[in-house]
């Protein structure tokens, strides 16, 4: 009898949030949002006339938007995403203009900083990597599991992801690490990479293939017009939601899926809806991050995706049994990189 061994154990739907990112490099949602105010004021109420901000008043064509920066910079300081605020103002669509523009800004620049960009050099031989720690690498010790050179197309046959975050980290790192790991060219790891399918409710800034007309180089700088096209690629939550295809396709997604695995979320209720499955009692596992939420809230976000994915019922001090072996929630204070490392058998378990 043969083992085959598959990457994931069964049909795996992995749901990212910023925390995933952040262990790359990436601002999580107040460090954005902080970054954001501070870039709205150098930009258009101090002036200041340095190149980033010489970038972003090109990206929105010189327009004045002195009294858009001011509602950004005063107003975020209520609320503790950028994404909250400009849902709030929904209806202002200049004020939506600009955050969508500092948000590609801060994001494109973030990429040039971050654990996995050129400059580090993470993949090189001669230096340990500076992303061994993260969730990322984890993911991909389960994803290459039982994988062989004649079978990389297959790499993500069993595996979906649906991200919050408009930045491309995870893509450039597995692109990275496929190219690397099984010894390929530039173009096959992309084609490899291309039959992943990963569903931006909110948008992104761009992809990373030569062949696409939208791409954008990972951590290649910018300028006031790659800016201008990344923005105009990010959505607002009520742009994602009135977005029916994007929409059953995610519905499409969970139904589909035997294992959910929740990385770095802040458990958003928008987020959350966006994931509501339309077919009920399926049995599936959920493994999630509460990272240094209270015990209290990480009961309420243990039963606010239970009845997502589970049972419309679940009642997490009713339906968490004693013994791991019939457990279906997993809900853990810890961060993505221990948990995909805490759960890794379960996860990448072979089939007979």
């Amino acid at each position: 009898m043969t083992h085959d061994v598959v990457m994931f154990a069964k049909k795996t739907l992995v749901v990212l949030g910023a925390g995933a990112a952040h262990e790359v490099g990436f601002p999580l949602g107040l460090e954005l949002r902080d970054r954001i105010r501070e870039l709205a004021d150098s930009t258009f109420i101090t002036r200041r006339d340095d190149d980033r901000e010489r970038k972003v008043r090109l990206a929105l064509e010189h327009g004045d938007y002195e009294e858009e920066a001011f509602k950004l910079r005063d107003g975020l300081s209520g609320v503790k995403s950028i994404d909250d605020f400009i849902d709030m103002h929904s209806s202002d669509t200049r004020l939506a203009r600009l955050a969508k523009v500092l948000i590609a800004a801060i994001l494109l620049e973030a990429e040039q900083g971050c654990d996995i960009s050129e400059d580090a050099e993470i993949f090189s031989f001669d230096k340990p990597s500076t992303v061994d720690g993260s969730c990322y690498n984890e993911l991909w010790h389960i994803l290459k599991d039982g994988v062989r050179k004649e079978t990389v197309d297959g790499l993500f046959a069993d595996v979906r992801i649906v991200s919050f975050n408009y930045e491309r980290s995870l893509e450039w790192f597995l692109f990275n690490r496929i190219r690397n790991t099984f010894q390929i060219s530039d173009r096959q790891a992309l084609d490899v990479l291309g039959t992943l399918q990963i569903l931006r409710p909110y948008g992104g800034l761009g992809s990373l293939d030569t062949q696409h007309a939208d791409r954008v180089p990972f951590a290649g700088g910018f300028s006031g017009h790659t800016v201008a096209r990344c923005a105009e690629k990010i959505r607002t939550f009520s742009e994602g939601v009135a977005d029916e295809e994007l929409s059953a396709a995610v519905s499409h997604a969970v139904n589909e899926s035997e294992i959910v695995v929740m990385l770095g979320l802040g458990f958003h209720e928008t987020n959350l809806r966006l994931l509501r499955r339309t077919r009920a009692n399926v049995r599936r596992k959920v493994y999630a991050t509460a990272y240094g939420f209270s015990e209290p809230n990480t009961i309420e976000i243990e039963n606010r995706i239970g009845r997502l994915f589970v049972r419309e019922s679940y009642d997490a001090h009713k339906n968490a049994p004693e013994h791991p072996r019939f457990r279906e929630m997993f809900v853990e204070d810890m961060t993505c990189q221990k948990l995909l490392a805490h759960y890794q058998l379960p996860l990448s378990a072979s089939r007979l």
